[in-house]
Protein backbone atom coordinates (compact mmCIF):
# COMPACT_ATOMS: atom_id res chain seq x y z
CA UNK A 1 0.00 0.00 0.00
CA UNK A 2 2.68 2.64 0.73
CA UNK A 3 4.59 1.82 -1.86
CA UNK A 4 1.62 2.33 -4.30
CA UNK A 5 1.03 5.90 -2.35
CA UNK A 6 4.90 7.09 -3.28
CA UNK A 7 4.57 5.75 -6.83
CA UNK A 8 1.71 7.83 -7.51
CA UNK A 9 3.36 11.24 -5.33
CA UNK A 10 6.50 10.38 -7.92
CA UNK A 11 4.49 9.70 -11.00
CA UNK A 12 2.19 13.25 -9.94
CA UNK A 13 5.51 15.01 -9.46
CA UNK A 14 7.07 14.34 -12.47
CA UNK A 15 3.18 14.93 -14.29
CA UNK A 16 3.86 18.33 -12.76
CA UNK A 17 7.31 19.19 -13.15
CA UNK A 18 6.29 18.78 -17.37
CA UNK A 19 3.32 20.73 -16.94
CA UNK A 20 5.23 23.94 -15.42
CA UNK A 21 8.11 23.43 -18.29
CA UNK A 22 5.83 22.83 -21.24
CA UNK A 23 3.81 25.83 -19.59
CA UNK A 24 7.39 28.01 -19.51
CA UNK A 25 8.43 26.74 -22.83
CA UNK A 26 5.18 28.09 -24.56
CA UNK A 27 5.56 31.49 -22.32
CA UNK A 28 9.06 32.06 -24.17
CA UNK A 29 7.84 31.19 -27.43
CA UNK A 30 4.73 33.68 -27.09
CA UNK A 31 7.30 36.26 -25.73
CA UNK A 32 9.62 35.87 -28.56
CA UNK A 33 7.01 35.92 -31.27
CA UNK A 34 5.64 39.31 -29.52
CA UNK A 35 8.88 41.20 -29.43
CA UNK A 36 10.36 39.84 -32.36
CA UNK A 37 13.23 42.03 -34.16
CA UNK A 38 13.59 45.57 -33.72
CA UNK A 39 15.75 46.43 -36.55
CA UNK A 40 16.30 45.08 -39.97
CA UNK A 41 19.43 42.73 -39.39
CA UNK A 42 21.28 43.95 -42.74
CA UNK A 43 19.89 48.14 -43.39
CA UNK A 44 19.31 49.07 -46.75
CA UNK A 45 21.99 52.02 -46.60
CA UNK A 46 25.44 49.82 -45.36
CA UNK A 47 27.29 48.13 -48.09
CA UNK A 48 27.12 44.47 -48.28
CA UNK A 49 30.64 43.93 -49.70
CA UNK A 50 34.16 46.40 -49.93
CA UNK A 51 33.01 46.48 -53.61
CA UNK A 52 30.08 48.21 -52.74
CA UNK A 53 31.89 50.28 -50.65
CA UNK A 54 34.37 51.24 -53.06
CA UNK A 55 31.57 52.09 -56.06
CA UNK A 56 29.55 54.34 -53.51
CA UNK A 57 32.57 56.30 -52.50
CA UNK A 58 33.00 57.12 -56.52
CA UNK A 59 29.48 57.54 -57.02
CA UNK A 60 29.56 54.71 -58.81
CA UNK A 61 26.99 52.63 -57.27
CA UNK A 62 24.64 50.14 -59.47
CA UNK A 63 20.83 50.93 -59.05
CA UNK A 64 19.22 48.59 -56.46
CA UNK A 65 15.64 48.45 -58.18
CA UNK A 66 13.90 49.11 -61.46
CA UNK A 67 10.97 49.21 -62.96
CA UNK A 68 9.43 46.86 -64.65
CA UNK A 69 6.54 47.03 -67.21
CA UNK A 70 3.98 47.26 -65.36
CA UNK A 71 5.70 49.84 -62.79
CA UNK A 72 6.51 47.25 -60.03
CA UNK A 73 10.11 48.07 -58.29
CA UNK A 74 12.21 44.77 -59.31
CA UNK A 75 15.56 43.97 -58.30
CA UNK A 76 18.21 45.25 -61.52
CA UNK A 77 20.18 42.33 -61.93
CA UNK A 78 21.38 43.58 -64.94
CA UNK A 79 22.51 46.66 -63.88
CA UNK A 80 24.32 45.01 -60.47
CA UNK A 81 25.89 42.15 -62.57
CA UNK A 82 27.03 43.89 -65.69
CA UNK A 83 30.75 44.40 -65.95
CA UNK A 84 31.99 48.07 -65.41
Amino acid sequence: MRSRMITSVVQRLGDDRLLAFTAAMLLCAIVGLLTGCNETLFPANTPRTQFEAYDRMRNQAAPEKEMDALGRPQPALRARLAPK
